[in-house]
């Protein structure tokens, strides 16, 4: 193994190395898990990968036998470099090559046409609403809907076979009744993958959580719903819901079993399954529940923002 200018130790088998190039973006969106960096020290100049960092981080996703690579922010698409990267990405044989992406540059169809002769293979892109306003009101970013669905559109015309199309439903207070619908519209694309991604209460939504963040009670309904619609078609991750509100879908929720991915910053580094695990807490309740040894509890902020009441232990058989 190659070593990494961060002196990276693992004691867990990584298949995902995903590299957080900068936090420039061109949204501002209200639920941004790295809000805080963006505005604190040094604002969105804070910790901006060079280029050659980042390839660093393609030799050592590579030393290690990391299966993808993902290219991460802020916003990836927003730096110059980027196409440079991912040609040098699979230059370096990394089989899969992802962008993380708010989509607004998909709109640009030229610019499709290069990320995908550069090598891109898997996107990631992150879903709102299918609410042009609720789009652009979470994305801080008139247009935003607008650019997106251009986006999808070039995806659908210009990617071929053996292009991978993810999405990344953000579940917030302004979405989360309209799940139902907003799946059976994403399915229409094809995708290899919807994910269902309880929002996090970090960064931009600490200004307000509780205009962003809906009980888990009050969304349930509607992702099981979504869940009924998508996952027996394809693969339907559910992050950040504890399993005891997934009814027949606690096989979907990835904390236990998530791949072990590693993202790595200009100045830190750290396993997200980890991080995770960390930021959650257990009732004492939780050691009734038969899915105490796999689950990782609730996030801690929720439990200051809701209280507990909402969890029950699912009956050990």
């Amino acid at each position: 193994m190659k070593q990494h200018r961060l002196r990276i130790k693992l004691d867990e088998k990584i298949k995902k190395v995903e590299s957080l190039m900068w936090f420039h973006c061109n949204s501002n969106c209200v639920f941004c898990s790295w809000g805080h960096k963006r505005q604190g020290i040094g604002g969105e100049n804070y910790a901006v990968a060079t280029i050659n960092e980042i390839k660093q981080d393609i030799d050592f996703a590579v030393s290690i036998g990391a299966q993808l690579f993902s290219f991460s922010g802020g916003e990836p698409t927003m730096r110059n470099d980027l196409l440079e990267l991912i040609s040098y990405a699979k230059s370096q044989k990394i089989k899969n090559v992802q962008i993380q992406t708010n989509g607004r540059m998909l709109a640009y169809e030229d610019y499709v046409k290069k990320l995908l002769k550069a090598g891109v293979n898997d996107f990631a892109v992150t879903i709102l609403s299918q609410q042009e306003n609720v789009c652009d009101q979470l994305m801080a970013a008139k247009g935003s809907y607008q650019q997106l669905q251009k986006g999808l559109s070039n995806l659908r015309k210009l990617a071929k076979e053996g292009v991978r199309l993810r999405f990344n439903i953000v579940i917030n207070k302004l979405n989360f009744q309209e799940l139902p619908e907003l799946t059976k519209n994403l399915l229409k694309f094809k995708p290899s993958e919807i994910g269902y991604n309880f929002i996090n209460i970090d960064g931009n939504v600490l200004n307000n959580p509780k205009a962003l963040v809906p009980k888990y009670t009050d969304a349930q309904p509607y992702l099981l719903e979504a869940l009924n619609l998508s996952a027996k078609k394809i693969w339907t991750p559910v992050f950040n819901v504890p399993h005891c509100l997934m009814n027949q879908f606690t096989g979907r929720v990835v904390d236990f079993i998530q791949p072990g991915t590693l993202l790595i910053a200009k100045d830190f580094y750290f396993s997200i399954k980890k991080n995770r695990r960390k930021n959650k807490d257990k009732l004492s309740r939780c050691r009734q529940c038969k899915y105490d040894k796999i689950c990782f509890g609730i996030w801690q902020k929720y439990l200051n923002l809701y209280g507990d009441s909402e969890f029950k232990p699912v009956a050990k058989k």
